[in-house]
């Protein structure tokens, strides 16, 4: 869902020119592909990718007898292994309605060390294959003290990520540790841009205002949302810094002052000197376009973008902050003009919400949904106010992805007692959300995605004994049984 992005998967993204980040770059070597005991077909890599699939999965040992009508790809009745994986998944996205992309956060056991993947899903019955086609970034800078050190970003660093694509350019925005001695930078914040074999990392980089002197690291990094002018792209990110006055949210923006004329991912470097908007809540996750609602008339140039802020200050905030979590309406055109970017907030009403890589929203951008603590709140984008709410059964710890579509929002969790769930709730009627139903899918589940003909795809757990960390699962809600 990556993404997203945004991104964030993740993550919406926007426009057709490539993307790129600035710096060294370097070209991945080989295609790195990893089988985990199933045969694949005839490989394209013209996009950095080995195009490959099994429509004859061979499964792990299991009974020898088994029944010529039984389903080796069937887990249970209504849900199928479509792919397993011997890494843990930052995030999946469906893609144009025929493939799944995602990406892996930690070290893969092959010598390449790539962590993108993708496959096809035209039948989703049918188990395919992890085909990986870049490593998630090169070298990166981070501000150490007073330097700028260069190093190289490891999958493992990284704590949370969102995904999403672009004319096969892949974007990853992503947060987590610093490189073990650099005690000095509270954080590491970055977004990775990889095509056609290219991969590339722009640090997102401490900046310092005079509010603050001491120099301000946008951390937290998950979402970002990519539009184009005539010298290229333009990457609004939120992030949260740390200050003199405790953590305040922010949305940074990064635009691409120069292309170096090469047709790869390090085709753009990027201005980071763009005066960064303060944002109403803390601890900014998600943003989304919302364009061709505040700006008909030219929607394709993301003018105006809905940034969720998972938390509010509190009693007694700041002037112009938000008591409760809240969504910032950003009007992204006046960056950096100094007039007020902030056209309106509102108020979701509770402490706090879930940290969604991506805000999820109707196809016609009008609502969004979101989930606080044994609630989910449909919020009028429009109206500009919480339309509606109902009492959900998962608490903030036990969510872990929610998406919308079709109207209908797709919730994955994991409940102590019995194990991991997706719930799907109506909101064809943002008024009144109705819960539809859960399914039980697996001990524990993890990020998903649901493509357009209500396909659930979601990560869970491998069996216990199994040589493989996670797999990826299609689930037909209407089939599970207990």
């Amino acid at each position: 869902m990556l993404f997203l992005v945004a991104l964030a998967v993740a993550a919406v993204v926007g426009g057709g020119a490539a993307l790129s980040g600035c710096g060294d770059k370097k070209k991945s070597g080989g295609n790195g592909n990893y089988t985990d005991d199933v045969q694949e077909d005839t490989a394209d890599a013209s996009d950095g990718f080995m195009d490959t699939r099994s429509d004859a999965a061979e499964v792990e040992a299991g009974p020898t007898e088994v029944e010529a009508d039984v389903d080796p790809n069937r887990v249970k009745e209504g849900v199928y292994r479509f792919m397993k994986l011997k890494c843990d998944v930052a995030d999946i996205d469906i893609e144009d309605g025929d493939k799944l992309i995602g990406l892996c956060r930690d070290l893969m056991p092959t010598e390449n060390m790539k962590n993108f993947f993708k496959t096809t899903i035209d039948d989703p019955t049918k188990e395919r294959i992890a085909s990986f086609g870049h490593a998630l970034a090169d070298k990166t800078n981070v501000q150490y003290g007073t330097s700028v050190l260069e190093y190289e970003t490891r999958p493992e660093q990284i704590l949370r990520a969102g995904f999403g694509e672009s004319n096969e350019v892949y974007m990853v925005p992503y947060s987590g540790v610093v490189p073990e001695g650099m005690t000095d930078a509270p954080c590491l914040s970055a977004i990775s841009f990889a095509s056609a074999g290219y991969t590339h990392a722009n640090d997102v980089l401490p900046f310092t205002i005079t509010e603050f002197p001491a120099p301000l690291r946008p951390c937290g990094v998950t979402s970002a949302l990519v539009a184009y002018n005539e010298d290229g792209p333009e990457v609004w990110m939120p992030a949260t810094v740390e200050t003199s006055d405790g953590d305040v949210g922010i949305l940074r923006a990064l635009d691409a002052i120069k292309a170096t004329g090469t047709d790869n991912a390090a085709q753009y470097e990027f201005d980071q000197n763009t005066f960064p908007v303060f944002l109403s809540g803390r601890r900014p996750s998600a943003i989304v376009d919302v364009s061709d609602i505040y700006d008909p008339e030219d929607a394709s140039e993301y003018g105006f973008a809905a940034v969720l802020s998972t938390e509010g200050y509190g009693l007694n905030p700041p002037d112009g902050k938000s008591v409760n979590a809240c969504i910032d309406i950003v009007e992204l055109d006046h960056l950096p003009d100094e007039e007020p970017s902030i056209k309106k907030t509102i108020d979701l009403g509770v402490a706090s919400v879930f940290p969604h890589k991506e805000l999820p929203v109707t196809e016609d951008r009008n609502y969004a949904a979101v989930l606080a603590e044994n609630k989910l709140i449909v919020v009028d984008l429009v109206g500009l106010n919480v339309a509606s709410s109902i009492s959900v059964s998962m608490g903030i710890d036990d969510v872990q992805d929610m998406v919308i579509e079709n109207d209908r929002a797709y919730v994955s969790f994991n409940d102590a007692d019995n194990g991991g769930q997706i719930s799907i709730f109506d909101i064809s009627d943002p008024t009144n959300p109705i819960h539809e139903q859960t399914v039980p899918v697996a001990d524990e589940v993890g990020v998903l995605d649901v493509d357009g003909e209500d396909r659930i795809f979601v990560e869970v757990t491998a069996p216990e004994g199994s040589k493989h960390k996670r797999e990826i699962h299609y689930v037909r809600p209407d089939e599970v049984t207990e």
